[in-house]
């Protein structure tokens, strides 16, 4: 549609390395996934807005970001 917003996101495959100090209680066995997103306030409130369980925008190691869980318990992050 002309005049819509261009929302980008992404995703990546986090280095287990990188989580070894279990933020948040994070399960070591599923993946890490990080997706990315232009904009957390309203990405994170439109997962809400469907009933996804996730964590208020902060920062982490300098790196705004958000948290959500699946169905299942796991939980995913969020970056800008």
């Amino acid at each position: 549609m002309s005049g819509s917003p261009t929302r980008r996101s992404g995703s990546e495959l986090v280095p287990l390395e990188m989580m070894k100090d279990k933020p948040d209680g994070l399960d070591l066995a599923t993946p890490s996934i990080c997706f990315h997103t232009d904009d957390l306030e309203a990405e994170r409130a439109r997962l809400v807005g469907r009933g996804v369980q996730a964590t208020e925008v902060g920062e982490h190691e300098g790196m705004r970001n958000f948290a959500f869980s699946d169905p299942e318990g796991r939980w995913f992050a969020v970056t800008h």
